[in-house]
């Protein structure tokens, strides 16, 4: 397997969190999650960046973390949902391998729904209306993770074992 980071992309939800741990164990890699270096770097929450400086602010402080993350070496990174809606996080994980983790809206629905993660975006959405934005942001963001990555993984009905090692078989086959 090769010595670059493997990163995380895809919708909130698909489980890019809990993969990248599950992954940083079993290749005992370290992991990187560009939401906690945010918060890190930012001193608050990603709900208290979009309230109180807006989401411009939050992505600027995004791109910035994940070129950051990207500078080091085998390393498991985790973005957030809409990092790769901007080129140039776009282009720096396809330096990357980059896994895209995709599940229909329906799963995401029910995902949000049972975590107890505060999400800025989805904030208040429950059932149908939930599941409406989030086809609307499967149906903005899903060609730029595509592009991103060097495969798709589908999560839906997947535990994340089988996620995780499916990764493994998909990279050991590169």
């Amino acid at each position: 397997m090769a010595t670059k980071n493997i990163v995380l992309v895809g919708l909130m939800a698909t489980g890019k969190t809990t993969i990248g741990k599950l992954l940083g164990q079993k290749l005992d890699r370290s992991v990187l999650d560009t939401d906690d270096m945010i918060e890190a770097a930012a001193g608050k929450t990603i709900s208290e960046i979009f309230s109180e400086d807006g989401e411009g602010k939050f992505r600027e402080l995004e791109s910035q973390m994940f070129t950051e993350a990207c500078q080091k070496k085998e390393m498991i990174i985790s973005t957030g949902g809409g990092a790769m809606q901007r080129e140039e996080n776009n282009q720096l994980a396809q330096t990357q391998q980059t896994i895209h983790l995709r599940s229909t809206a329906k799963t995401l629905a029910q995902r949000i729904e049972l975590s107890d993660q505060k999400r800025p975006l989805v904030e208040g959405l429950k059932g149908k209306d939930l599941i409406d934005l989030a086809q609307k942001y499967i149906d903005e963001r899903d060609e730029n993770y595509t592009k991103a990555a060097a495969f798709i993984i589908d999560t839906d009905d997947k535990t994340p074992d089988e996620i995780s090692e499916k990764i493994i078989q998909e990279l050991e086959e590169k």
